[in-house]
């Protein structure tokens, strides 16, 4: 007699549920290796970056100042802002003032109208940046005139405010003249790739080209977000919810999360997000968002932001979470 070797359902059972778990162990251990790749990468991409920045200081004696992101800008009309110290909202509208503090203001109608570095990024739009200080989002780029426009202001020697001499509670042309004060730069996105070349030198953008850190988009067409960001996605509606590396369009008539880059020649991380600059002090600061896309406030699963979520106390709700955690830098 012939004794039957076919499996019986029980053992086709655990066969498949022991495959099944190895599957997941297996794809658990590639993605995290795929992560720790993607980190190390940006690691090197920040070392380069700030290898080839240190190289022109020695050569040249100074760092470049950071561009104002986007997102960011001092231009009209601005993303919301919040102060850190009172959660008090930082005015969108009108001409953008910079240099002193909020105590120096002797025209304090214009006090909303002065950004600070401590300012706190409050729009929802953009993940990425919501909840960063204003301080820290800068870019290693050249600077935009469609994004930067602000009236640097000083207090005189010997006083400890900034005069208002029309005494008609503003600070214009005839206190702090264009020609000194009022910061409008005449360059491009496309001017980036210039600003890149002069900052850090042909040998490190080899290197980082290597590494994949340099991406060029477009300096026209795809214009999204009243035209400061560039995307694939331009007039074409998105039902999609957010991931990293989309912003909101609302300035479209087809509104919807968008992948967005900046226009022009930019730097990135492993993970295809642009790399922030800043100095503080002298010193180089470089940020990347890390694997979950946003340097403050991470979203969470549901990928949609809790109503009591307030980047201004530190408050996270329902699954909202520090987005701080994974961020990779330098010069912190």
């Amino acid at each position: 007699m012939v004794s039957s070797k076919a499996f019986t359902l029980i053992e086709m059972l655990v066969v498949m549920a022991i495959i099944a778990l190895l599957a997941s162990m297996i794809l658990a251990a590639v993605t995290m290796i795929g992560k720790s790749s993607e980190r190390t990468r940006t690691e090197t991409i920040l070392t380069t970056i700030s290898q080839g920045l240190h190289l022109t200081l020695a050569e040249r004696g100074t760092l470049p100042d950071a561009a104002e992101h986007p997102w960011a800008g001092s231009r009209a009309p601005r993303p919301a802002f919040a102060r850190a110290s009172t959660g008090t909202a930082v005015a969108t509208s009108g001409e953008a003032l910079r240099g002193v503090a909020l105590s120096q203001l002797a025209a304090t109608g214009t006090a909303s109208r002065l950004l600070l570095p401590s300012d706190i990024h409050n729009d929802r739009a953009c993940p990425l940046l919501f909840g960063l200080e204003r301080g820290r989002i800068g870019l290693l780029a050249a600077p935009r005139a469609d994004i930067t426009t602000y009236r640097w202001l000083a207090v005189p020697e010997g006083m400890t405010q900034v005069p208002d001499r029309n005494s008609d509670g503003n600070y214009t042309n005839t206190d702090f003249a264009d020609s000194v004060h009022l910061m409008q730069p005449s360059t491009t996105a496309a001017d980036s790739t210039a600003h890149l070349s002069f900052f850090l030198g042909a040998t490190t953008l080899d290197e980082l080209g290597k590494l994949d850190a340099i991406v060029s988009s477009p300096d026209t067409g795809g214009r999204i977000c009243n035209d400061r960001l560039w995307s694939r996605q331009a007039g074409a509606a998105s039902s999609e919810p957010w991931a990293p590396g989309r912003v909101y369009d609302a300035s479209a008539g087809e509104q919807g999360w968008k992948d967005a880059a900046l226009p022009g020649q930019a730097l990135y991380d492993a993970w295809g997000r642009e790399i922030l600059y800043s100095l503080a002090n002298g010193q180089v600061r470089l940020l990347s968002a890390g694997a979950d896309g946003v340097f403050a406030v991470d979203p969470g699963l549901d990928l949609v932001y809790d109503p009591a979520t307030d980047p201004v106390t530190g408050t996270f709700a329902g699954d909202d979470r520090d987005g701080r955690r994974d961020n990779l830098g330098l010069g912190q």
